[in-house]
């Protein structure tokens, strides 16, 4: 049976309150208390998303808010990104300057203007302290970690591929809509958000009718695939032809040099065809593929990354030597290629791609990882140990690195720090029976002052910041 596409419309979460575990709000939300919020959002977060970390698309992803973030004259906070591994057309902020971006949002879009046009919006309902504001209205006098309430309302609504029906991707949670009043108050947030997006879209130098059309996208995907029983109040809060309709009578007030504002998309559409290839659901979409008529090079390497996640090692081989005979002078696609010889076992293939592609993209992140795998296959374990740590200082989140790490030095006998790169590598990867195995074999190895200093803080704080870099 088919998956449906999730789609996750509203940008923003109706928060629900409690008493447990809250701490006392007299008055008005501060600052402070939003940090608070968001960063123990955040570290339960990371126990329950996938998080994608490829430096490729986070690099880029991080970039674009960035570049929004400099014109928002009055935010708060310093953005905090995460891409989150979903197919949900979906971006959402929390309080603290958190924002979440699903890859489903990523791969549904057009240009890099519509997913800057989402980026801008979710940066001001940051901006404008939302959920503050709504605390304070309703005179709430207790802010519960906010953990629980988003986790329900987030966690169990990105279902993933798992989800079999449209509407597990719009649960909100259920007190979380509970009162036409809330319902109204979020339409105004969104409003506002559109409104003070729109600015800052500008700004940085966008085109603003990228939000129009970043909302039509959405309603033609709301009009193919929500059935019957979802309530009104979800799929059109607020109404999405309205949102259509007032940003078009706003349009109008834009000096035409603005509306005429070329998209520049060719970035965009790499991260696009990498995201498609690597998160979508292959398996759903690689029979619309084979029949497109599309024959470009990003289609190819779309292509090749589903054959190859289905296992489909002949028809992957054929497409990227397609790909490269069309483009042979591409990093993005030597790379690709040389990564998937690699996994193929074909090392002599795989060096002399990946050696092409540095030689035009040397600081590739990617790119530098494959010749670390390469340099281990060939026993080189001091050079692949020393790219590897070279790559974790920037990106220390990424389970793969670890992974290989935690590989390499188990080779140089090294077993405390290899089983530490490793169940940070399962930790990431949220293998909690990996975790358990490689906690155990660290505290088997744990012999200097240092190590056991170390293991201390990874039992002791199990889900904490200090065991994961």
């Amino acid at each position: 049976m088919r998956k449906k596409i999730q789609i996750l419309l509203l940008c923003s979460f109706f928060f629900i309150f409690s008493v447990k575990d809250s701490f006392a709000l007299f008055g008005k939300m501060t600052i402070s208390d939003e940090e608070k919020i968001g960063k123990e959002f955040d570290t339960k977060a990371q126990s329950m998303l996938l998080f994608v970390e490829d430096p490729e698309i986070t690099s880029y992803v991080k970039d674009i808010i960035a570049r929004l973030a400099r014109e928002d004259k009055i935010l708060p906070f310093r953005i905090k990104t995460r891409i989150v591994q979903n197919s949900a057309i979906n971006a959402f902020a929390v309080p603290g300057g958190y924002i979440y971006v699903f890859t489903g949002l990523i791969e549904n879009l057009n240009t890099e203007d519509e997913f800057a046009a989402v980026l801008a919006h979710e940066i001001a309902h940051v901006s404008r302290r939302h959920v503050a504001k709504r605390a304070e209205q309703t005179k709430l006098t207790n802010i519960i970690s906010l953990t629980t309430l988003i986790a329900g309302a987030l966690l169990g609504a990105s279902g993933g591929e798992n989800s079999q029906n449209i509407a597990g991707a719009l649960i909100l949670g259920g007190q979380a809509a509970a009162t036409q009043s809330f319902l109204n108050y979020t339409r105004e947030n969104e409003q506002d958000a559109d409104h003070h997006g729109i600015e800052t879209l500008i700004a940085a130098n966008y085109n603003p009718k990228a939000m129009v059309s970043t909302f039509q996208i959405m309603y033609e995907k709301v009009r193919l695939y929500i059935n019957s029983n979802i309530p009104s109040y979800l799929s059109t809060h607020p109404a999405l032809l309205e949102r259509v309709s007032y940003l078009n009578n706003r349009l109008q007030y834009y000096p035409q040099k603005v509306l005429d504002r070329p998209q520049k998309n060719e970035q965009f559409l790499r991260i696009k065809a990498l995201a498609q290839g690597k998160y979508a659901d292959a398996s759903i979409h690689i029979e619309r593929i084979e029949k497109s008529v599309d024959n470009s090079a990003l289609a190819l390497l779309t292509k090749a990354l589903f054959y190859e996640r289905l296992n489909r090692k002949k028809n992957a081989e054929e497409t990227f030597l397609e790909l490269l005979e069309k483009e042979p002078n591409d990093p993005l696609f030597l790379r690709e290629a040389g990564r998937f010889f690699f996994q193929q076992g074909d090392l002599k293939q795989s060096l002399n791609l990946i050696l092409r592609s540095m030689s035009i993209a040397p600081n590739d992140t990617n790119t530098q990882f494959v010749l670390a795998k390469l340099y281990a296959a060939q026993k080189e374990n001091a050079l692949a140990a020393k790219l590897l740590l070279n790559l974790l200082r920037e990106f220390p989140r990424n389970a793969e690195i670890h992974q290989e790490l935690g590989k390499v030095l188990g080779k140089e006998k090294q077993f405390f720090d290899a089983h530490k790169h490793l169940y940070i590598a399962a930790f990431f990867t949220k293998n909690q029976s990996r975790m358990q195995i490689h906690l155990r074999k660290m505290t088997e190895h744990a012999v200097s002052k240092k190590e056991k200093k170390e293991l201390e803080q990874f039992i002791k704080k199990p889900s904490g910041k200090k065991r994961t870099p």
